[in-house]
């Protein structure tokens, strides 16, 4: 769905995950990585706590926080 390129939003919902670490942190910014580079926006919601706490001690909350819009 990211590669498809440029057209409706995406809103990944993470309410389903219920145990990660700095690994599903670093899956999530992939993702927003490569939607950017395709032209795609992708907002994440309702992160867990854990990747929360990760992403803030990594310093990148507000990345995860704003997504990437095109």
């Amino acid at each position: 769905m990211i590669t498809a390129g440029a057209g409706t939003a995406l809103e990944m919902d993470c309410s389903a995950v219920t145990h990660s670490d700095s690994a599903g942190l670093a899956v999530l910014l992939d993702w927003l990585v490569l939607a950017r580079r395709h032209g795609q926006a992708l907002r994440l919601t309702n992160l867990p706590t854990p990747i929360r706490a990760v992403a803030q001690i990594s310093d990148v909350e507000a990345i995860l926080n704003q997504g990437f819009t095109a």
